[in-house]
């Protein structure tokens, strides 16, 4: 790692934050403490929840003027080549959201998981109806400063579905092409080629001038608390409606807070069922995912006890009496489904097979520190041994144990049985290993 400080300071600075990373024991929030992983996960839930200013009531005559051109956006369907450019642009990491599915394994099966995407992304503009699964997001509680035990000293990190996320960017660029001309060149947020140091230099330049002239140069510096929660998003939905003819086919609407779901005719559910049928033992067989949390499938869970919230505003669109499964090809119907649900099944075999490889491919070359290292599968009741990663000077003694695993959590996480003394406790699938199991004697 040494070596590498100057070529891969990416690599030192992840390891060093990765040994800085600290578990939260005890949490402070509305004077009561809590300890109790699943007290202070809600506890986050509930300070994050309250944070987020529902939208009001709307006066439509407050609406804004349409003085922009009708025909100013439009978005007819996305090419092959925009799934296979934004895959590429897809960062290659092991940070998963709902789904539990990492982007290394979609960047690695990219060629299989081109065509599905291409017809789920072109269905989805065609027939106004955005996935309900791909809105739900993992919230990370990162802290800003302060006391690390004050739930109010942390802001909400949305972790997305990598499928979102390709979607995302493929809307992201045609709308940006078609109205970057129109942005004021006085804004150096969120443009690309812009940052806090264009918009310093452009000052500095003014400041500069107006010293030079004598004149005189008023600054107003403004910080908005907690922008993003504190936005009405009925306001901003029926100005941007109004504002653009695209959103306006979409007829969106918004309603606070609740929870909805993709609507469909018996075709396209034959096709998704299809789909998860195909992906369960996927899931089943790489990095534990569990079948509640395919990409495809459609569920109300209200009992979540983790720092999983769905986003807060959900977008519900309507619902369509045809609906085509690809926007390339003619509507699906009785006679033609069976080739569509082949193609579909067929893809989701190469997906499959070429997920375990691809998986072995990343932890061999993608990343070193982990290089060598599979990933473990335990059962309940195995034995296994805990690697004590608190004392490296007595890397000697890095086994205790044994312990039994007795729980199996969420994200490699389980809870092991000591063998010993009988206490229990939680830990990481990278501090533990099984027991190698004794092999047999072929000389008798």
């Amino acid at each position: 790692m040494e070596n590498d400080l100057v070529s891969n300071p990416m690599r030192f600075w992840s390891y060093f934050k990765n040994k800085n990373i600290n578990s939260l024991d005890s949490l402070f929030y509305n004077n009561v403490r809590y300890n109790n992983d699943g007290d202070i996960a809600n506890a986050f839930a509930d300070y994050f929840g309250s944070v987020f200013k529902p939208s009001t009531d709307f006066d439509g005559n407050d609406e804004c003027k349409n003085d922009c051109v009708s025909d100013l956006v439009k978005i007819e369907n996305v090419t092959y080549d925009d799934v296979v450019l934004a895959i590429s642009e897809l960062k290659s990491s092991l940070t998963v959201g709902v789904d539990n599915i990492p982007s290394f394994n979609i960047k690695g099966c990219s060629e299989f998981s081109i065509y599905p995407l291409l017809v789920l992304f072109n269905l989805s503009l065609r027939t106004k109806v955005f996935p309900g699964v791909w809105k739900q997001t993992k919230i990370i509680p990162v802290l800003k400063k302060g006391d690390a035990q004050n739930c109010k000293n942390y802001r909400p990190i949305a972790i997305l579905s990598p499928f979102s996320k390709i979607f995302e960017s493929i809307i992201h660029k045609k709308l940006y092409n078609q109205v970057r001309n129109l942005i004021s060149t006085s804004q150096h947020g969120f443009i690309p080629k812009r940052s806090i140091t264009t918009n310093l230099f452009c000052l500095t330049d003014k400041i500069i001038s107006s010293f030079e002239s004598g004149s005189q140069l008023d600054v107003i510096y403004t910080d908005f608390s907690k922008a993003f929660d504190s936005i009405d998003f009925g306001i901003l939905f029926k100005k941007v409606t109004r504002m653009v003819e695209f959103l306006d086919r979409l007829d969106t609407q918004h309603t606070k807070s609740s929870i909805y779901y993709p609507m469909a005719n018996g075709l396209l559910e034959r096709a998704q069922r299809t789909m998860k049928e195909s992906l369960a033992s996927m899931c089943e067989s790489t990095f534990q995912w569990s079948e509640k949390l395919l990409f495809f499938k459609l569920y109300n869970n209200n009992s979540i006890h983790s720092v999983t919230k769905f986003a807060p505003a959900e977008i519900f669109f309507g619902r369509k009496q045809n609906l085509p499964l690809d926007s390339f090809f003619e509507p699906v119907t009785a006679e033609n489904e069976s080739k569509y649900l082949r193609n579909i099944r067929n893809n989701m075999c190469s997906i499959r097979n070429e997920f375990a490889k691809n998986e072995e491919q990343y932890f061999k070359n993608n990343a070193p520190h982990i290089k060598g290292r599979k990933v473990p599968n335990f059962n309940l009741g195995d034995k296994v041994f805990v690697k004590n990663f608190s004392h490296p000077q007595v890397f000697q003694e890095k086994y205790k144990g044994p312990f039994e695993a007795i729980k199996i959590l969420r994200n490699n996480n389980y809870v092991i049985n000591s063998l010993k003394d009988n206490k229990t406790m939680k830990v990481n699938v990278a501090k533990i290993f099984k027991q190698e199991q004794p092999r047999p004697n072929l000389r008798n």
